[in-house]
């Protein structure tokens, strides 16, 4: 059976990711994805003992009114200002069909989350690369600033990703570097801010606070990372009243279930639990930095900010080595902008899982 023209592109080649289909991981130890080595709020049990037979036999709300209010109360915006997907995945997909046209361009800090890339592939359009560089621990410098307004404006890019942090490195970029980039170029602009509460649990300083009438920004947010939801799949994005107007028009009417809605109200109100586990995480992370630093051979690529670390080996393959001994990691040795050069990512786990990585990297690096 053939797909037909547009979905045609869903089938063509695949973007580099991290994602592993064809293998079970049960008896793995992992350390490949992104959520929080701390459990979520324990007021999430409160709420699903309320749960009742009309929650599960009744449509849920599909205007999302209660967590559109919260969300707008914590972030000082209003409710109409805030849409929602199934993780900030299935924004991140809406946004090319909605704004490209098939051989349009975007644009993207590289390195960086490959469904970026994966979703502007399936509209079939061309992305432009901007490379930051290794011996520079990745950061996002001026250089690269000036060099993302002169590709967008010369190159005709329509959609500019902005990964805040990065992901896989971890590293920032300022608001004011943001705000370049919005005034000095006509694109859309999407800021992914999905680990962005390891940094500043406070949201004081997310790009929300540069909407301010831009109809070309729109700030994304996850409860998969630290919220620690990762298995409710619950995102939103942030943008100018109209922008969402337009984006609701196209948001499936009941992609959050009613079980994802009160469980996402329930963690977005115990900011106290957030705050707490993104110091515990920041603890725990330094604690493992120091040891991975005294393992020989081992190159730390930049000083992440987040919960993920990138990492090589001056000449051992660390992924397969992980592999053969059940541990998993992600996978960036062909990343876009880190091919060739044996990076894996991994997450901040605790402190048992944690000491368990080191040892197996001691015994592989020895």
């Amino acid at each position: 059976m053939k797909p037909n023209r547009f979905l045609s592109n869903y089938v063509g080649e695949e973007v580099s990711s991290y994602l592993y289909k064809e293998e079970d991981f049960a008896e793995f130890k992992r350390f490949d994805m992104g959520e929080s080595a701390f459990p979520f709020t324990p007021k999430v049990f409160d709420e699903i003992k309320k749960f009742n037979e009309s929650d599960m036999h009744d449509y849920p709300d599909p205007c999302l009114f209660e967590l559109k209010k919260k969300i707008a109360e914590i972030f000082k915006v209003k409710p109409e200002m805030v849409t929602t997907g199934a993780g900030s995945d299935e924004i991140i997909e809406l946004i090319p069909r909605l704004l490209l046209n098939e051989g349009d361009k975007a644009l993207a800090i590289i390195p960086t989350f490959f469904r970026f890339l994966d979703s502007v592939a399936r509209m079939n359009c061309e992305i432009t690369m901007i490379h930051t560089k290794e011996a520079e621990s990745f950061a996002i410098n001026d250089n690269i600033i000036e060099k993302i307004i002169r590709e967008a404006n010369d190159d005709g890019v329509k959609l500019i990703w902005l990964c805040n942090p990065n992901n896989p490195t971890g590293v920032m970029m300022s608001l004011e570097q943001i705000k370049q980039v919005l005034d000095k170029t006509d694109c859309f602009v999407v800021v992914d801010e999905a680990l962005h509460e390891f940094i500043d649990p406070t949201f004081k300083s997310s790009a929300v606070k540069l909407i301010d009438g831009r109809k070309n920004l729109l700030v994304l947010r996850s409860l998969s990372k630290a919220y620690g939801l990762a298995g409710i799949r619950f995102g939103f994005g942030i943008g100018d009243e109209e922008t969402i107007s337009f984006f609701e028009k196209f948001r499936l009417p009941y992609n959050s279930s009613t079980l994802s809605q009160k469980v996402a109200l329930a963690v977005l109100k115990d900011h106290e639990h957030l705050k707490r586990t993104v110091q515990k995480t920041s603890e725990i992370k330094s604690e493992l930095i120091k040891e991975l630093k005294t393992i020989s051979g081992i190159h730390i690529a930049s000083e992440t900010m987040t919960n993920t670390i990138l990492l090589k080996h001056k000449d051992k393959d660390l992924f397969s080595d992980l592999h053969k001994r059940k541990v998993l990691v992600a996978d960036f040795r062909n990343a876009n902008g880190l091919e060739g050069r044996g990076y894996v990512r991994i997450i901040v786990r605790d402190k048992d899982m944690n000491d368990f990585l080191v040892k197996e990297l001691r015994d592989i690096c020895s």
